[in-house]
Order: structure tokens, then sequence, then C-alpha cells
């Protein structure tokens, strides 16, 4: 039936009724409409209130929890700052890193460096008489000057770090032009906050302590320090500090970015301002203090002023709510400035007892839900005004139609009512049906189309929601693996540069440090190759290159390049290669030497000592212009399970990448590896059972180079492995042939070893070099190999059980 117009209805329906039924349907459909416009804003503005505070709290909370480990990184870099500035008060040692420095007496009398040699500045008080004792300590603590800058340089948040004496002496990195000048004649360094706070009285602990924010007297302007005390026995010889500015503290630490144009502050323990963003300026009135114009020499703390402090605002009503929220540590809660409602979170920084606190104006939260609100309301206005000028109009003809045209209309509007209801609830409705109306019809039909839009707009927010958060996850989970696989190389590059920086070692010894630096720079160079080698592949930017080359050659070196680290965990490593295939090929040299790396490497790595890894190489398919060739690692493991096969691929992801796993790695391997397999126009795939081993599977096409791999007189297959009875007899020997004298110097160097294992100090390569030296270049050189590289990733419980098993091989008790 065709629809029919609502005017066109009325005239041929017109009927004798009164005005006042139909007026008073459409009063009370326009008071439902407003009515649960209203309860609909309610409930909206309750559940975006809900979920905003939801939102903050999470977002703050993995923040503060950010802001946290950026602090601790900080709290160990001042920690390994006072291992080496309390060596250098302990000990002789004097040595010059950046030549001989130049001292000179400024006008104002004070003693200081006065030329930048690469290091850092020397300022003495002309209140120390400087004498050849003085002098000497200027001079010699020019060696402190590698770790200052070193931590300068890879700290983001930190801008200078230096050492304070009791005489008044201060070292300061980066080099300060004229330090007389800006610290005046004489500075009392016991005076200073960033002094005293670290002295017996405020710390007898001895640890790490952050201050409040001061007035830097080295020109920085306003900043906080991270502060350790450096004794000498129990005489406290000066204090040594890592400073942060405000400006650092607010670009590098408070780097937030808040929905809603919320704002972020830091607060100490005593309530004072430490840095905040410029919303929050706005918020309390503040101006922040960064940079200083700097009239005068600093010669006491000058800390921010009372204003600052939360706890001693002006406003009365504004503190007891600022002293309420902070004394209660309560995470999430409303505040009122001025007359206008804040959310506030708070969250408190565990390793410095700071608060972290995020405003967000109430008004800001709501704004969609009350604009929405504004509108839906005029919306009704424009509908009461258009009902009474229709009535005025149509007063006489609504008047004797009201009843039929009621009953035909009345229906279909209830329905929209109904899916409307349902439409504010939860974003869905049921679809309106068509009725004889056109109008309606119409309505009903835009109706359906926004429902339809509505849904699919609320599908889309929801899967971009959760790629988000997926997004955000993939990244927490690198950086957290790739913060540890890079922290281990550094940590023995650092730690190992600490022991031939403070510790006379001989050539010998020397050059086992040096070679301890260089094998943890190259695992650094080859972690960052894998990072580098994936992203030039994700981007398409990395290249295969084909090159002719004899495959006979390329596996045997590749087996001898890997035997060692096999033969040092007792592994039987075999290379098994197809007499059919011929010995030149071409094909990318360089990339299949990397797939095979990973993937042995990996064989080596999850295999326990005395099992097996065996390579193999078949040809599978042969033509004029390709062969087909299938490379197959297999091991004795601890294998894969089903689970873990699904992910196995995934980039920065291991079969177990908890943060107690026993394996490390960046989880790059496999992943670049199917990928490089892949660009070589190959297939990758892996056969394993959980504690049954694995074996790992990948072809390539390529093109074969004319000569038969019997032409190059090689065997069918190489076997390199380590036989456990003929080590055994070899240990047995080793023992046999000590004599006393030997086996008392060996008992010894093996004793001390052990100690400095269980006290977890750098040091113990010393001791390890000893043993070498004793045991001479060609003995046992596996073991102590393997104690080595232990010691090189900071494993110590690994390095004295190997220790242990070396002891039983000598037949010497480590306890003797």
């Amino acid at each position: 039936m065709q629809p029919t117009s609502i005017h066109s209805l009325i005239y041929r329906n017109y009927l004798t009724s009164s005005l006042v039924p139909i007026f008073t349907i459409e009063v009370v459909l326009l008071l439902l409409y407003f009515g649960i416009n209203a309860y609909i804003s309610t409930q909206n503005q309750a559940t975006l209130l809900a979920e905003a505070k939801h939102n903050i709290q999470e977002i703050a909370s993995r923040e503060a929890s950010a802001i946290n480990k950026d602090l601790r990184a900080a709290s160990d870099l001042s920690l390994m700052m006072q291992r080496d500035h309390q060596a250098f008060v302990a000990g002789n040692a004097c040595h010059l890193p950046n030549g001989e420095p130049e001292f000179g007496v400024h006008a104002n009398g004070a003693f200081y460096k006065t030329h930048n040699n690469g290091g850092a500045s020397l300022y003495y008080a002309n209140t120390t008489q400087i004498g050849e004792l003085e002098r000497r300590k200027a001079r010699c603590s020019e060696m402190l000057d590698p770790l200052l800058k070193s931590i300068v340089e890879v700290s983001p948040i930190v801008t200078q770090a230096y050492y304070n004496t009791w005489d008044d002496m201060n070292r300061l990195y980066p080099f300060m032009e004229d330090a007389p000048g800006q610290y005046g004649a004489a500075i009392n360094m016991e005076d200073f906050n960033f002094y005293y706070e670290a002295d017996a009285k405020h710390n007898p602990e001895r640890k790490p302590v952050w201050t409040s924010a001061y007035l830097d007297p080295a020109g920085q302007g306003w900043m906080v320090s991270l502060i350790v005390p450096i004794y000498r026995g129990d005489v406290l010889e000066g204090v040594s500090g890592l400073d942060v500015t405000i400006d650092s503290f607010v670009n590098n630490v408070l780097n937030l970015h808040f929905p809603w144009d919320a704002g972020t502050f830091m607060v100490d323990d005593k309530g004072t301002i430490l840095a905040m963003q410029p919303a929050i300026e706005a918020a309390l009135g503040l101006k922040e203090l960064g940079a200083h114009v700097y009239q005068d020499n600093i010669k006491q703390t000058v800390e921010k002023p009372e204003e600052f402090n939360i706890l001693q605002l002006k406003d009365e009503a504004l503190r007891s709510q600022m002293q309420q929220l902070f004394d209660s540590g309560v995470r999430i809660g409303n505040l009122t400035i001025d007359g206008v409602d804040y959310l506030i979170s708070q969250e408190i920084v565990s390793q410095t007892g700071w608060h972290m606190m995020t405003l967000i104006e109430t008004s800001k939260v709501l704004e969609p839900i009350i604009q929405l609100k504004q509108l839906t309301n005029r919306i009704g206005y424009f509908a009461i005004a258009a009902m009474v000028g229709f009535y005025l109009l149509f007063f006489v003809y609504l008047l004797r139609k009201s009843h039929r045209l009621t009953a035909q209309i009345a229906r279909p509007i209830e329905q929209l009512s109904l899916a409307t209801r349902g439409l504010g609830a939860d974003l869905s409705a049921r679809r309106i049906e068509p009725t004889s109306i056109a109008e309606i019809d119409d309505l009903g039909a835009n109706f359906n189309t926004m429902v339809a839009e509505l849904e699919v707009r609320t599908n889309a927010l929801i899967s971009a929601k959760l790629a988000a958060e997926s997004a955000n996850v993939a990244k927490s989970r690198f950086l957290a693996v790739m913060s540890h696989e890079i922290r281990t190389p550094l940590n023995a590059i650092l730690g190992t540069a600490q022991v031939l920086q403070s510790a006379k070692l001989g050539p010998q010894e020397q050059e086992v440090q040096l070679a301890a630096i260089m094998r943890s720079g190259a695992n650094l160079l080859e972690i960052l190759n894998s990072v580098l080698d994936y992203a030039n592949i994700d981007t398409q930017n990395l290249e295969i290159k084909p090159e002719r080359f004899s495959l006979c050659n390329a596996m045997a070196d590749f087996i001898q390049q890997v035997q060692t680290k096999a033969r040092s965990k007792k592994l039987k490593l075999t290379l098994q290669i197809d007499p059919r295939l011929p010995c030149a090929i071409t094909a990318d040299a360089k990339r299949l030497e990397q797939v095979l790396s990973n993937l042995v490497n990996n064989a080596i790595k999850f295999t326990p000592s005395g099992g097996a890894v065996e390579l193999q190489v078949v040809l599978q398919d042969e033509s004029e212009q390709q062969l087909l060739l299938q490379f197959a690692i297999s091991d004795t493991g601890i294998g894969i399970s089903a689970q873990q096969q699904q992910q196995l691929y995934l980039p920065f992801r291991q079969a177990d990448d908890s943060s107690t796993r026993k394996y490390s790695g960046t989880g790059l391997g496999l992943a670049l590896s199917k990928k490089l397999v892949e660009l070589m126009g190959g297939n990758i795939w892996v056969e394993s059972q959980l504690g049954s081993g694995s074996t790992f599977y990948f072809t390539l096409p390529l093109q074969p180079q004319g000569c038969s791999f019997a032409e190059e007189s090689m065997p069918q297959w190489q076997e390199l492995a380590i036989d456990p009875e003929q080590a055994a007899g070899q240990e047995h020997a080793e023992a046999l042939e000590l004599d006393e004298e030997t086996r008392q110097q060996l008992a010894q160097a093996l004793l001390q070893l052990s100690r400095a294992l269980q006290e977890f100090r750098v040091d113990a390569q010393d001791d390890l070099a000893q043993l070498r030296q004793l045991l001479g270049p060609d003995q046992l050189q596996a073991e102590l190999d393997a104690i080595a590289e232990q010691l090189d990733q900071y494993d110590f419980e690994q390095a004295q059980a190997q220790l242990l098993r070396l002891s039983q091989r000598l037949g010497i008790e480590l306890g003797s």
C-alpha cells in the first residue's frame, strides 16, 4: 500500500474530538522525553566519571611505576658512584684519564682547575689551606671523571654529577668554566642540604637520599639531588651526588599525557611541590621555578618558597583538602579549587616516598554528556514551540479529529520511545518496523540507520581499544626484554672497566679484563644488529644479496665457529651433508649463516650438558636451474609445547617470556630467521614435544654452480663431539699429575675465588686470572672460560657451581 502523508491522513480522517486528549498525550510524551533524557544523562555522567577514575588510576599507576624505575635506575647509578668514590678515598691510586690538569688561584683566592681537559671542574674554597696533600687530592681526583661523565651521558634525567668533600673541595661534571666566580671566594659544603642530609646524623644507613628542591649554587637553577655519603672507615670524607634540574624533571620524568587536559605534579614527603606541569600552574596559581637569574653567590640552602608546599597553602579549605588527601594516601578523590571541581589521582613512588598527583577538571570529563543533554533539551524546546504553533493554527481541525489521529500516531511514537530508551542504555535497540505513515517511516528509517551506524562505530572503537592495549603490551614486553638484554653486557663492560680503573693489574690480567669487555661488546652489538635487521625487514629495507660460494667450506667453517660453545657444555655436535649436493651455489651466504647461527645456538642453549645437536643438509629436489635444500637442526633439549609453538615466531617472544625465565635472549632470533628464510624464498617449521627435544626445518631454493661435492674430497659427514668417558679420564689424569706444592697453591686460589663469588664481588676476575696462571695456558681452559663468561654476565651462582665442579675434577675440597 502506498504510504500516506500525515497531512493527507488528517484531512481524510477529520473527526470531531477535543484538543485536550491529543494535547495531553503530547505533553506526556514531552515529559517522558525530558525525563528519560535527564535520567540517561545522569546515568551517563556517573558511568563516564567511573570510567574516567578507572582510566586515571590505571594511567597514573603505570606512569608512577615508570617514574619509579627511572628513579631506581638513578639510585643504582649513585650506588655505583659511591663504590667508586669510596675506593678512591680508601686507596692511593692516582691516574689521569684526561692528561695532566692545570690549576691556579683565582683573584678571590679560591684554588681551581683553570682549563677544561674533557673532565670535571674543580674548586677549593679560599678558607682551605692548599698544601701538598690538598694538591694531590685535587690532582688524583681526576680519576673520578670517567664515571661522572658516563653517568651524566647515560642517564636521561641527570644534569650534573659531583663529589664534595669535608674540606670544601668540589669536583663537578660537566666542567664549570668559572667555578670561583659562580661559587665565590668560599663555600661551606656543610651548610647545604645536598651535603648535610647525607651525614651520619641524617643518614645513618649510608644509603642514597633524595633532597628537597633547592637553588643550585653551581648556576643550574632549581633542582633536586640524589646524594650518597663517601666514608673512609667511619670518617665522612665527603658526599657525591647526581643533580636533576626541575626543567629536566618536568621534561623527562613528568612527560605524561593524560586525556581531558589533565596536569601532573610531584610532591615530596614534606608536601613541597618538586615539579609540576603547566596545567597545574594554572590550577594552583603558581609559576614553576626552573631557570634562575643569579645576582649573588649562594652561601646556604635556598629551598622553594612556602607557597609551593601544598600543606601550607593560604587557602584554608584547599589546604585542609590537600592535608586529608596527603595523610589518607587514597588513590582517587575529589577536590575543589576556587569553586571548580576536580578529580585528583594520587600514586606513591615507592623508591622515594614522593606523591605523584594528577588533576582533571570534572566539567571537562562530563563535557560531551552535558553538550548532548543541552542538544536534546533544545530539540525538546523546539518541539514544544512547534506543537503550540501547530495547535493554534489547527485548533478547530485537531479538536474534531484528535481521537483517530492519536490512535494512528501514538503507537509508532511509543515504539520509537521504547527504542530510544534501549539505545540510551547500551547503544543498541530494536529496529523500527515500517508503518503506513510516510513521515514516521522516514523517521524510523533514519533511526535504524543511526542505530546501525552507532553499532559499527562502537565495534570499531572496541577493536581500536583492544589493538591499542595489545600494542601497549607488546611495547612493554619489548622494553622489558631489551632493557634486560642490553643491561647485561653493559653491566659487564662497566664492571670490568671499573676493575681496570681501580685496580693495578699486570699485562695478563689486563688482557683478561679487556677480553671480557670485547665479549660483552660483541654480545651487545649482536643484540643491536638483530633489532636493526628485524627493523629493516619490517620496513622492507633489507636486501638479499646472492653470491657464489662453496657450501661445503661454509658449513665446515660454521661448525668450527660453534663447536667451542658445544664443547663448553659437553654436547655432541654433528654435521651431515648429502653427498649429492654441489659444492658451489649462488645464495646470500651471510643471511644463510645468520639463520643457521640463530637455530644452532638456540639448540645449544636449550640442550642440557651431555646432550647432542645435529645439523643435516639434504637435497630434496633438483633441476638444471634450481636446487631445493632442506636444513634440519635437531637437539635433545627441553622441547617446546604445542601452545608455545603458536607464538614461537612472534618478535620479542620466547617460549618462556616471564620475568623469571631461565634462558636469556631478545626473542628476535626465530622471528628474524623466519623472515630471512621467507625473503630467500623458503619455508621454516618445527617439530617438537615438551621434554623430548626439537627439530627445526627450513628449505631454500638455490642455484647450483658446477662442481660436485665429491670433487672437494670432503667426507659425507663431519662429527665434532666431546666423549664424556674420555673427558672423565682426563679429569682423573689432571688430578693425579698435581704435586703437593701445586695442589696447595691451587687450593688457596680456589678458596679465594670461591669467597669472591659468594660475596658477589666484581674483582672475582682477578682471582680467576690468578687461577689461570697457576694452571697454565692449556689446562682446563673450557671450565675456566665458562666461569669467565658467567662472571661477564654477573651470574655468580652459576660461576660458583662451575667452580665446585672444577675443584672436584682437581681433587681439591673448597673448604680445605
